[in-house]
């Protein structure tokens, strides 16, 4: 078999980069909260549920750029609604939200405006349900 040299377009790198920068700081997440907090860190570690869904994004974008592009902000909403769950509203982590938007945002093409649109629904009813969830 001939190792097939399959590059990735520009927007498809960009997301498996991001990608791949989560997964790097996400083990340093309970130590943040360690040191910054000093009381959670066993709480803190569930955070680290999400790292194998992100580990695949990398796998997937080989076969499918958009369900990778589509994979990074919907594991980012889902694993922020988690942690928003454990450590409360009061912990900030609300706050990723913009991250995740960000990501919708600038994660599809032109033609692929109806991916993005379909984010606003999620984020606008999580944040008027917010005190509710």
């Amino acid at each position: 078999m001939r190792a097939v040299d399959q590059r990735l377009d520009p927007l498809t790198e960009a997301t498996v980069t991001v990608a791949w920068v989560i997964i790097a700081n996400k083990p340093f997440y309970p130590v943040y909260v360690w040191y910054l907090v000093g009381d959670g860190v066993y709480a803190s570690l569930w955070t680290l549920a999400a790292a194998p869904l992100l580990l695949t994004i990398p796998f997937v974008a080989k076969r499918s750029p958009l369900a990778a592009r589509i994979a990074l902000p919907l594991i980012g909403t889902l694993d922020t609604l988690f942690e928003t769950k454990l450590f409360g509203h009061n912990s900030g982590t609300e706050l990723f939200f913009a991250a995740c938007i960000m990501l919708a945002a600038m994660s599809f093409r032109a033609e692929e405006t109806w991916w993005q649109r379909g984010w606003l629904p999620s984020y606008s009813s999580f944040l008027s349900l917010h005190d509710q969830l």
